[in-house]
């Protein structure tokens, strides 16, 4: 795979003209396994690059003929979108349509690599998606994100940013959301210690999910991977986890999927600080899961994804099964 041709043929996204995808895109989407158009013959997968500020984010758009409902799926840090496949094929199967969408300085959205000057940046790029997509896709919406994309959601719906697009959301499901970091104190430390001295602190690859093999790809295959943390995210992150903080509650009902065995996020503390925020929120815990649950091993997937159906279903999104 060749990510400079994959830059090279990206073009900006039409979510209703016909695809066309040069050789060096399909063989991106082949690599990361999110080459769902054998798979599902009314599918039609779009992908290119949507404006937000002074990004160009790379989106894909997969859109089955007789979907009822949209998802937009947010991912972590040090995520992108190829990393997704069990997410979208698991809302593809219940005939819902999914946009996901590369952060800014993530996978191949431009960008400081793994750096944002300010954390509503990410809002603003999940607000770009839904404002060039809502008007042609089917309602209702369901939002998910993983651990930072579930900040980014969590913060674009406090702010209200939906408007008349949609309304509010049908669905929202959050697996390990951000608030703050596990050893918060520590990490504030070494940043107050080094942000005039370095740009950056070297990354540690841990052990976040029980899926070697996603494990091993992370650390070893995956060219989207960048190795550093930098500081201006670390700031960026002090500056959001006080704006959230600060922010109005919310009568939305969104779903939060929190493994036990997670040592990425403060999950305690986050679970309660969101509670603050969601009064009305479902908390379901995954006594064997790690922090990054859309990729957990099978068996730990296999639960995850049963809650987000049965909350799917139990609160009445049109979706065809």
């Amino acid at each position: 795979m060749d990510l400079d041709q994959v830059r090279h043929q990206l073009q900006p996204l039409d979510f209703a003209a016909r695809p066309v995808h040069g050789n060096a895109i399909r063989a991106y989407f082949r690599f990361y396994g999110i080459d769902f158009t054998e798979s599902f013959s009314d599918l039609t997968h779009r992908f290119g690059t949507l404006k937000s500020g002074e990004f160009d984010l790379a989106c894909h758009s997969f859109q089955r003929a007789e979907a009822a409902s949209t998802a937009y799926v947010v991912h972590g840090y040090f995520d992108h979108a190829g990393l997704y496949k069990h997410v979208i094929e698991f809302l593809l199967k219940r005939n819902v349509n999914v946009i996901v969408f590369d952060l800014p300085g993530h996978g191949l959205s431009t960008g400081p690599r793994a750096s944002i000057g300010a954390f509503s940046d990410y809002v603003e790029a999940l607000g770009a998606c839904v404002t060039q997509s809502a008007r042609l896709m089917p309602q209702p919406t369901l939002f998910l994100g993983q651990s930072t994309g579930g900040a980014v959601i969590m913060q674009y719906l406090l702010d209200k940013q939906c408007g008349q697009l949609m309304g509010e959301p049908k669905h929202i499901v959050l697996f390990a959301p951000l608030v703050r970091p596990a050893r918060w104190s520590v990490l504030r430390f070494v940043f107050s210690v080094n942000r005039h001295l370095m740009d950056s602190l070297p990354r540690r690859f841990s052990n976040n999910s029980h899926d070697p093999e996603f494990l091993e790809f992370l650390r070893d295959i995956d060219p989207l991977q960048y190795r550093g943390l930098p500081m201006q995210w670390l700031l960026a992150m002090k500056v959001w986890i006080k704006r959230f903080l600060a922010s109005p509650t919310s009568q939305l009902t969104p779903l939060i999927v929190q493994g036990e065995q997670d040592k990425t996020v403060d999950w305690k503390y986050n679970l309660k600080k969101i509670r603050d925020k969601f009064p009305a929120a479902t908390f379901k815990l995954i006594p064997e899961g790690k922090h990054h649950l859309a990729n957990e091993s099978a068996e730990i997937r296999e639960q995850v994804f049963a809650l987000v159906g049965d909350y799917i279903d139990t609160n009445d999104m049109s979706v065809k099964a």
